[in-house]
């Protein structure tokens, strides 16, 4: 198994020193593009993961760590089973 840690920590060092004054915002902006690819091509496991780096490194960009990330996601999931969701399979096309 790959060391999720040791992983992040590698991925966000490599985008630090390859965009170092890219935002927020400019993160953001470009998951929005790689959302859309995996829209495109939901069989891509790739273009997930463009998405999930990107949110960590906009996650560490706005002051989080991975640490409180993955509490608030547990935290989340514990709002979200308490909810009453419509019926998502249903849904057209995707909306990005």
């Amino acid at each position: 198994m790959i060391d999720f840690e040791g992983f992040v920590q590698e991925q966000l060092e490599w985008a630090d020193a390859t965009f170092p004054d890219q935002t927020v915002q400019g993160k953001l902006d470009h998951c929005h593009e790689e959302l859309n690819e995996a829209a495109a091509h939901p069989e891509d496991v790739m273009e997930f993961a463009d998405c999930a780096m990107l949110i960590l490194d906009a996650n560490r960009k706005a002051g989080h760590s991975v640490e409180e990330l993955l509490e608030a996601m547990h935290l989340k999931l514990g709002i979200n089973r308490a909810r009453t969701w419509k019926n998502y399979r249903h849904c057209a096309e995707p909306r990005l």
